[in-house]
């Protein structure tokens, strides 16, 4: 109150010393005034200011009853527990005083630290006594009054990332080998009745429409509550993508598992195998024949029809092939037995 008004006291000098001389002057002549606009709104502000600064000099010393909420800090948790419940951020706090006591208050409300030790924590108790040094401050209500400290063994788990994205690829193009995942897994640490309910940690849901490049992206992981942490908020995600032309094959069929003395003939004698391939790899896939045809000779004894179907399988190690159809899909065969 006091720095309130000594300001009010040195606007008043200001204005009796610059420009109420001026204004007087002014009015006194039958000429032009020499005060200027920019003065007539600075004393125009300084008159509404000393009115505000009069009017809350007065209502300010009144009694008032205010709400506030004061943070919340916790202190004193032994390193081998942890909360199962959040502690609430703010604690809503009534206070009646002098205005002038509240308005320091409330635009500086002190933080209350809280010793977790407890296991019920009288919160009236806390406050009266964190306010205690302002005795011109009255404490009403504290909400909530009592707080309830459940705490429960600390433990820290590995597990794996649960990648959740949905992945659309666009037309002729293909993704090479797994999408990697890095890490691949994270430490969850918390109450242990908490932690132990998690078997993966799942990422937020990426969509991802008409991919034709290949992916390097930051996943952000879902956030935790707040009594569970994890070591790290995001994973890099990885695939490669490129795209494929195809190509064609003829390849001789052949039989597999035939006993001695036993010789199968089939018709057609080789069918043609249609794939997909990098376009990068394409030349090197004409160059050899990356697929191996035959017919299990168990599988023509079971046979009743004169039909089977031949077994398509990748023989390169090197190329990223794909297998699309073949053709025809089943062939006739001769069995001939060898008299030796």
């Amino acid at each position: 109150m006091k720095f309130t008004s000594n300001l009010i006291s040195r606007i008043t000098d200001w204005l009796g010393e610059r420009a109420w001389p001026r204004l007087i002057v002014s009015s006194r002549a039958d000429e032009q005034t020499p005060v200027s606009t920019r003065e007539r709104v600075i004393v125009f502000t300084v008159a509404y200011v000393i009115a505000v600064s009069s009017w809350l000099m007065v209502n300010l010393d009144r009694e008032f009853n205010l709400e506030l909420e004061i943070p919340i800090t916790t202190a004193s948790i032994s390193s081998d527990k942890a909360l199962i419940s959040p502690v609430p951020a703010f604690v809503t706090v009534g206070v009646s005083g002098e205005g002038w006591k509240l308005l320091n208050l409330y635009n500086n409300p002190p933080q209350l630290p809280l010793n977790l030790e407890q296991s019920q924590i009288n919160m009236f108790e806390q406050v009266r006594a964190l306010l205690g040094s302002n005795q011109d401050v009255n404490v009403t209500k504290v909400q909530p009054s009592i707080l309830n400290v459940q705490l429960d063994e600390r433990i820290e788990r590995r597990i794996p990332v649960d990648l959740r994205m949905d992945l659309n690829i666009r037309r002729q193009y293909a993704m090479i080998g797994d999408i990697r995942v890095s890490p691949d897994s994270v430490t969850i640490s918390g109450a242990r009745s908490k932690v132990e309910g998690f078997s993966v940690w799942p990422t937020r849901v990426v969509t991802l429409e008409g991919v034709r490049e290949s992916i390097d992206m930051l996943v952000e992981l879902e956030q935790p509550t707040p009594v569970v942490h994890l070591n790290t908020g995001q994973v890099r995600v990885e695939a490669e993508i490129v795209e494929f032309t195809e190509g064609e094959a003829r390849v001789p069929v052949a039989v597999s598992g035939a006993p001695e003395g036993r010789q199968v003939t089939f018709t057609p004698s080789s069918v043609a195998v249609r794939y997909a391939v990098p376009i990068e790899e394409y030349a090197l896939a004409q160059d050899e024949v990356p697929f191996r045809v035959y017919v299990p000779y168990s599988q023509i004894t079971r046979d009743t029809t004169g039909l089977v179907s031949p077994v398509i399988e990748i023989t390169s190690d090197v190329l990223n092939i794909r297998f699309r159809s073949i053709q025809p899909r089943s062939v006739s065969y001769f069995v001939i037995i060898s008299d030796n």
